[in-house]
């Protein structure tokens, strides 16, 4: 099941995540700098595209300090247990062609019950777009969630020099006291 949520987070939440994926925030440092990696493939190593990756969170460890910003969607969506949260940053295309990259899912469907989560840092004419012809726009703000098994594509943009937004890959359930061990735990360690 496809889900949309507008105005997902509070204004001042989505300012924080916003400025700090926007480069706002960047003095020269890297405490306060988003660092961003290049990534040869979009869908897959190698597809002939690129894209720009932030690592927030994978192989069990917060990497990135953009975790504290990432925490509130984290807590809203009832996170039990996370695979992976990344950021991509997608470059503008010339002459208003939107290139759609090939479908894939984020995970096998043997991982069982994970949703994506894709949350959309700024609003451009970019979009992803389900195998099934449904299509959901980039618009800030703006949460997308799905099972990880849902083949799916991204698009780049041509009215912004990029497309951000931030992957989400976990496990949620309703099981409070398991949601507050887990925050308690990764608290600690950040």
């Amino acid at each position: 099941m496809i889900e949309v949520i507008d105005d997902f987070l509070d204004p001042s939440q989505h300012e924080d995540l916003c400025n700090y994926f926007m480069g706002n925030y960047d003095t020269g440092d890297i405490a306060n700098s988003c660092c961003w990696n290049f990534n040869d493939g979009i869908s897959y190593k190698g597809d002939g595209h690129f894209q720009h990756v932030h690592q927030i969170f994978s192989n069990h460890t917060i990497i990135s300090p953009a975790w504290p910003l990432v925490r509130p969607i984290l807590e809203k969506e009832e996170a039990i247990a996370i695979a992976r949260i990344k950021a991509n940053s997608i470059t503008r295309t010339e002459e208003l062609m939107v290139f759609e990259h090939a479908f894939h899912c984020d995970f096998a469907p043997t991982m069982g019950d994970l949703t994506t989560a894709i949350y959309y840092i700024n609003t451009c004419d970019g979009y992803t777009l389900f195998e099934d012809g449904t299509k959901v726009e980039s618009v800030t703000n703006r949460l997308l969630k799905f099972p990880s098994n849902m083949k799916h594509t991204g698009t780049s943009c041509t009215d912004r020099d990029r497309r951000i937004l931030i992957n989400f890959n976990y496990l949620s359930g309703r099981v409070a006291s398991t949601k507050e061990e887990f925050f308690s735990c990764l608290q600690q360690d950040s």
